[in-house]
């Protein structure tokens, strides 16, 4: 089964932590769980992520989504880069392996 929680992306820029209010398909998934996950270690926060992996996301980070895919938490970056190109980045929520990358 697959979940997607929708991020606006220009909240979670400079933050250290997930806070805004996030989406389960029909359902609100109260931020308050997403902070547990990343106080508890489930996930790291969006900021690590970004810090990690910033040379490959440099231009304009377009939206952000939390996917949950058969269990496994996903980050999925949307980027334009700075040659006007579209790109999707997954990252693992848990350690921030780099999952793959797709030009949007």
């Amino acid at each position: 089964m697959k979940r997607i929680w929708f991020f606006p992306a220009l909240a979670f820029a400079a933050m250290s932590s997930i806070t805004s209010t996030t989406l389960l398909g029909d359902e609100d998934l109260h931020p308050d769980l997403v902070r547990q996950w990343v106080s508890e270690g489930r996930i790291l926060p969006l900021a690590t992520i970004l810090g990690q992996h910033a040379e490959q996301l440099q231009g304009t980070i377009l939206d952000v989504e939390l996917e949950e895919e058969d269990g496994v938490l996903v980050y999925e970056i949307k980027i334009l880069d700075p040659r006007g190109h579209r790109w999707e980045h997954y990252f693992s929520a848990a350690d921030g392996a780099p999952i793959k990358k797709e030009r949007d």
